[in-house]
């Protein structure tokens, strides 16, 4: 128990550090970005003096990191269809639960949440370096906006609810952490289904679930 609790919790500090880590170099990205010189800006310098400029050295060493970070990304739809299956079969185990009275059900949905927990620590950072060398605007830029916004606080309420999936099975739980751990799932299922729903708007089109 005291295992499952330290694994949850790491992933926890885990994914807080990679969300920073990543944070970090999508702003480093975008600052390369608005601050690259054209070609123009070099016009009437001679070649000697631009061989002494100290950013032509580190130019192939960035060039390099940031296609590794782009290509990272683009597994993030890949990786994210985990979080999702395990999170809704989770919910569709605790129902079922209730309905029926199984334990099966019930330790279903225990390991389920745990390997949900799990799968958000490596989708939600793939996510943040996929938006990260995207070019959407308009609608498209404000779905994209949302889509990274909740998907990245669904991350951290389904680790909030793996754990609360521990303390309410623990001895010392009662029904005060059961029913915390209940309305977790609940708003992680609910957020993770709509964070999907804009996710497929990003990728089918906005008028893709159009009556």
């Amino acid at each position: 128990m005291n295992m499952v609790h330290d694994t949850i919790r790491r992933n926890a500090v885990v994914l807080m550090a990679l969300l920073l880590l990543m944070g970090s170099a999508i702003v480093a990205h975008e600052g390369h970005e608005e601050g690259s010189p054209s070609e123009g800006n070099h016009e009437g310098v001679s070649p000697e003096a631009l061989k002494e400029e100290p950013e032509a050295e580190a130019a192939p060493e960035r060039a390099t990191l940031e296609r590794l970070l782009e290509f990272a990304g683009k597994f993030h739809p890949v990786v994210v269809h985990f979080p999702i299956a395990l999170v809704l079969a989770c919910f569709l185990a605790e129902t079922l639960g209730v309905l029926f009275g199984k334990s099966m059900f019930v330790d279903a949905a225990r390991f389920l949440i745990v390997l949900g927990a799990l799968s958000v620590v490596v989708a939600v950072p793939l996510g943040w370096l996929d938006a990260a060398y995207q070019d959407f605007s308009g609608d498209y830029a404000r779905v994209l906006w949302w889509h990274r916004w909740l998907g990245t606080a669904t991350g951290v309420l389904v680790i909030l609810t793996a754990c609360l999936s521990e303390v309410s099975r623990s001895p010392r739980g009662g029904l005060a952490p059961r029913a915390a751990y209940c309305a977790g799932l609940v708003m992680s299922a609910a957020t993770m289904a709509l964070t999907g729903h804009f996710g497929a708007m990003l990728v089918q089109g906005l008028d893709y679930f159009k009556w």
